[in-house]
């Protein structure tokens, strides 16, 4: 097993980290797409995304669909917004699902 710096999760969990995500937006659900878009991101730069990529898009997809959805709601939006952006998914259509 690899094993990664204990600076590495001081540095990609840091409030700066979030703090630039959220930069420039008041929609919170914006924010967690950004970190969630990040995080796919440096996962699928690793030697191994092969091997677990799609176990770890399925649970970055789980993870942005309850972080909107948390979002939305302390943002005040009706149940249907909520329902409905969680049907639609990513706003750009991405596809978490994909190796490569």
């Amino acid at each position: 097993m690899t094993k990664i710096p204990a600076t590495f999760w001081q540095r990609s969990s840091s409030p700066q980290h979030a703090s630039k995500a959220a930069a420039g937006s008041n929609d919170h659900s914006v924010t967690v797409k950004k970190i969630c878009k990040a995080r796919l991101g440096f996962m699928q730069s690793l030697k191994i995304w092969k091997t677990f990529g799609k176990g770890w898009s399925r649970r970055v997809a789980d993870i942005e669909v309850k972080g909107v959805a948390m979002a939305l709601a302390y943002m005040g939006a009706t149940d249907s917004r909520i329902k409905a952006d969680a049907k639609a998914g990513g706003d750009e259509g991405e596809d978490y699902g994909r190796d490569g």
